[in-house]
């Protein structure tokens, strides 16, 4: 049984703590790195790579599961992996093998584990986004709505964390086509971030494009063009045509109008977005690929010249 007399080594006490906002990787791999040394922890070969517990520490582990520190180990493991995961997306296999043993993360779980109430959304909120990647989007909605509420609880409804919070439930139940759902909150997010913020703050003007986006998926042709002209106009007056965000508002535009036949507009616009990509991203870069080849059928729909 384990001695909770014994003090923790200080590389190990290191990889255990985070400070509620941002995973120490640099901790995380050095404390893993004296793991592996000590076999506790064995690197696997395939297509990704990771560890893997030992056999002995993995009967261990579960012999000993309502063990406060294995849990918290398993805890802190977890979210380690989902924070490689947000930065290294093309990993599909590792995703779908880790989702398996994420463990529970109920408030009333965090809490026996010591997590207190302002470090529980940065825990939701890592494994979040590996569900969402897996398209989980029940298990991602679950989360989302405790990080929503307990930032509101916390930290009041205008915090910009509670709208990111805010905002990211309302993605989820936009890829859902959840249109009502989504709408409502994209309009509460932008309604507040307009008044706290600015309207050309760029975190507003990111709502006004996802909602945009909603009036588009309901064929709200009309509404989302609107939205859309404002936000890039907005930002290309405030931030310049070659603003990250700028461009993509750009092609989004175009995309609006082709679904609507006006096919010498988007036509238009994506060129003049395909050349301010080419130029700020490079020939190579996937948006300005994606750009071009959108360009290429649009024209020869057109019977226009191919670049």
């Amino acid at each position: 049984m384990y001695d909770e007399t014994v003090e923790l080594p200080e590389w190990l006490t290191k990889v255990l703590a985070f400070d509620g906002k941002e995973w120490d990787d640099f901790n995380y791999r050095q404390g893993r790195n004296v793991l592996i040394r000590y076999n506790l922890l064995q690197r696997t070969q395939g297509d990704w790579g990771g560890v893997r517990m030992h056999g002995l520490v993995q009967w261990r582990a579960i012999k000993f599961e309502q063990a406060m520190p294995w849990d918290r180990w398993h805890l802190m493991a977890t979210t380690a992996a989902c924070t490689q995961l947000s930065k290294n997306p093309a990993s599909p296999e590792f995703r779908r093998h880790m989702v398996t043993y994420i463990p529970d993360l109920s408030r009333k779980c965090l809490t026996r584990l010591g997590i207190d109430e302002t470090r529980m959304p940065f825990v939701w909120g890592t494994v979040v986004n590996t569900y969402f990647d897996e398209g989980r989007w029940k298990e991602a909605e679950e989360l989302q709505v405790q990080v929503m509420e307990t930032r509101t609880r916390v930290l009041g409804e205008e915090h910009p964390d509670t709208l990111t919070s805010m905002a990211n439930l309302a993605s989820t139940y936009w890829n859902q086509g959840r249109w009502k759902e989504a709408e409502e909150l994209n309009v509460q997010v932008i309604e507040t971030r307009t008044r706290v913020l600015g309207e050309e703050h760029p975190d507003t003007l990111t709502s006004m494009a996802n909602m945009a986006s909603t009036y588009w998926k309901q064929g709200r042709w009309k509404e989302a063009e609107e939205l859309k002209v404002h936000v890039i106009e907005t930002r290309t007056r405030v931030h310049g045509d070659e603003q990250p965000d700028t461009l993509p508002s750009m092609a989004n535009m175009a995309y609006t109008w082709t679904s609507q036949s006006r096919n010498e507009e988007a036509i238009s616009m994506m060129e003049k977005c395909f050349e301010l990509q080419r130029h700020s991203l490079g020939p190579d870069h996937p948006h300005t690929v994606s750009s071009r080849e959108a360009l290429n059928e649009w024209q020869r729909g057109n019977n226009k010249i191919q670049l």
